[in-house]
């Protein structure tokens, strides 16, 4: 059974226009390079995987809080990322809507 996790996508992108992932995004992360990530490996030995599957949505947005991405701590590896984050991954990714699984 956990061999098959190897086998799934990264992420999906539906009729052009949502990208629909595990976990969130981080700081620079591009939907080429996710697309790009060899999936069979360990998520340890790639950054890309750990956004991927271990970043989250910040909860609380604390005003004059103008950072997009903080690390996060309570995964051990991933951000937390805001709006504003996703607003941009999506604009500069040609999508209008980003849709996590968890």
């Amino acid at each position: 059974v956990f061999l098959s996790f190897r086998r799934l996508p990264l992420c999906g992108v539906l009729f052009g226009r949502i990208v629909a992932l595990h976990g969130g995004i981080g700081p620079g992360l591009t939907l080429g390079q996710i697309r790009l990530t060899e999936r069979r490996n360990e998520p340890k030995s790639s950054p890309i995987m750990q956004e991927v599957l271990f970043s989250d949505p910040m909860v609380h947005t604390v005003e004059g809080f103008d950072r997009t991405f903080e690390e996060n701590v309570a995964r051990g590896m991933g951000h937390y990322f805001n709006s504003e984050a996703a607003e941009q991954f999506l604009r500069e990714s040609h999508l209008n809507c980003l849709i996590r699984s968890h």
